[in-house]
């Protein structure tokens, strides 16, 4: 009886570590599991800070791109008004030399 009870003792407690393993075997797949998706999950959020610099990047390029327009378009501005001065000037050279000229003429 002593022995029986000894072997049924035994074999529960087998039973109970095969148990125990096969828990602690779930517990590190499911660990594995975790850890896989935890490496995703940073690879991923690395990936939006990646975009997420580009795009910060691609608006700072923007904002200068649009700041270098405006400065060409004003340079263009300036440049339009200088050559409408010089055109006057140049009509009112034209104004001068016709006079000279006439000057001239009446002179010879």
């Amino acid at each position: 009886a002593l022995g029986t009870r000894s072997d049924a003792a035994a074999a529960a407690a087998g039973r109970q570590r095969d148990e125990v393993a096969g828990s602690l075997q779930a517990l590190a797949d499911m660990t594995h599991h975790a850890q896989e998706e935890s490496r995703a999950m940073q690879a991923a959020l690395e990936q939006v800070a990646s975009i997420r610099k580009a795009a910060l990047d691609n608006e700072a390029i923007s904002d200068q791109v649009g700041k270098t327009i405006e400065a060409l378009g004003e340079g263009v501005r300036s440049s339009a008004e200088v050559i409408e001065k010089l055109a006057k000037q140049s009509e009112q050279i034209e104004v001068v030399l016709t006079v000279i000229q006439g000057i001239a003429e009446q002179t010879n």
